[in-house]
């Protein structure tokens, strides 16, 4: 069970702008929240390692940053997520659990209310199973791959208020039956308003529609957000959901939950898939002391800013070289236009997706897991101007004999391409559920 994942129905477990899970009131600079992650939101109260938190910002009096960390361990100098002042936005955080099995949320500066919702865990050892289940999956990375881009005139159109897309994804015949959740990249891309995105696991079903929010966006402007979401079934009435030889794949949904006529276009980047077809035989998540790879501001990493069109190639330390897949909060400081950054491993053509859209002069951030080549290494890419770019890492991905132990020997074969194959659309909508 070791470093397995198990999804949850997205739970909200913190809110201080009404008193869930801490006292109701902003969090100021310099404080902490020791928030409750065990035995709470679908996740057991033993057994459990580390949880995947949907982390939201909301009224800053100041520009920010938190850093999410085990409780009773020393604060890491990274970060978790970084913000303006006023932004309203969120960031998919992988952290530890700690003291009690909670987890801290500092803050750096000014003062900000802070939305917590969790979607997922993974498992320390064995005790987890009597709560949990045995539905332990495997991570197997997957070459980015773009799966839909309204935009695009074949793909579909702008989300409204209250509209929504099922996607499918459609893998081996052997493997489709038992794959739990999806790593994606979604991207709100020029919305027309304030509003946000859900994730869910597809099933039209009412009690089946997410109350918690994956993305928060704003008008005119490109905002990503990592999800890991659970996924169902797609049934034989779903035929948009099947290969050519009728082998159902799996699905889930991503809705526009805001009302008051605000749509935006929607990209959908698939990162990786987790399942239990062949426990073992996959990648087990280790959590590790936060720990920074790259800062370009102080050459750590890689020498310099990213200039347009730069791609740059970053080898991880020592102490990373059993992963075949990082765990990582990447932010771009300050660049000189709009721009995009991709995360790929080396010794690979660049994909065609993304993991971070900033402004001129943001300090933004966003998850991300990327695998790396077999030269330990992985690349970023900057599309224009010139920005700093730093790479915090909460994990390693890495196969289960060596979760718990060093490997004696270093696999050269990786797993970050030829998991997932694409079969027709596999994208249903919009719909609207009003």
């Amino acid at each position: 069970m070791t470093g397995a994942y198990y999804p949850v129905a997205p739970a909200r477990v913190l809110d201080t702008r009404s008193g869930l899970g801490a006292p109701k009131a902003a969090l100021g600079a310099g404080k902490f929240i020791d928030l409750q992650a065990t035995g709470r939101g679908g996740v057991p109260t033993v057994g459990v390692s580390a949880v995947v938190l949907n982390v939201t910002v909301t009224s800053g009096t100041a520009s920010s940053f938190l850093t999410v960390y085990p409780t009773g361990a020393a604060k890491p100098t990274t970060s978790s997520i970084n913000f303006p002042k006023g932004w309203t936005g969120a960031n998919s955080v992988t952290t530890g659990v700690g003291t009690g099995g909670k987890v801290r949320i500092y803050n750096g500066n000014g003062a900000t209310q802070v939305i917590a919702d969790v979607v997922g865990f993974y498992a320390a050892d064995s005790t987890v199973l009597p709560q949990a289940g045995p539905n332990d999956s495997d991570f197997y990375p997957i070459t980015p791959t773009r799966w839909i881009d309204t935009r695009d005139g074949g793909e579909g159109a702008r989300l409204g208020d209250g509209d929504y897309y099922q996607l499918g994804f459609i893998f081996d015949p052997s493997v489709n039956p038992y794959v739990r959740a999806v790593a994606l990249n979604i991207t709100a891309v020029s919305p027309t308003g304030t509003g946000y995105l859900s994730t869910w696991n597809g099933d039209e079903s009412e009690s089946s529609f997410p109350t918690t929010s994956t993305l928060n966006y704003t008008s005119g402007h490109n905002v990503p957000n990592m999800a890991i979401v659970p996924t169902s079934p797609c049934t034989a009435a779903e035929t948009w959901c099947a290969d050519e030889n009728g082998n159902l794949g799996v699905k889930i949904g991503v809705i526009n939950a805001v009302a008051g006529g605000k749509s935006t276009h929607l990209i959908v980047d698939l990162v990786g898939a987790y399942d239990n077809s062949a426990p073992g035989q996959g990648l087990r998540f280790k959590p590790i002391t936060p720990q920074r790879i790259t800062d370009t501001r102080s050459g750590l990493g890689y020498p310099t800013a990213l200039g347009k069109g730069v791609t740059g190639n970053v080898t991880v330390p020592d102490s990373l070289t059993q992963a075949y897949a990082l765990s990582t909060n990447v932010t771009a400081v300050t660049p000189t236009a709009n721009t995009f950054l991709t995360l790929w491993p080396s010794g690979f053509d660049r994909p065609t997706a993304s993991n971070l859209n900033p402004t001129p002069g943001q300090i933004v951030s966003n998850a991300a897991v990327v695998g790396l080549g077999a030269d330990n290494a992985f690349n970023i890419y900057n599309l224009d101007g010139s920005t700093n770019v730093v790479v915090d890492v909460n994990g390693t991905f890495q196969p289960l004999a060596t979760v718990g132990a060093q490997a004696k020997a270093k696999a050269q074969a990786r797993s970050t391409s030829g998991k997932g194959s694409r079969s027709g659309t596999a994208v249903n909508g919009p719909h609207r559920t009003r």
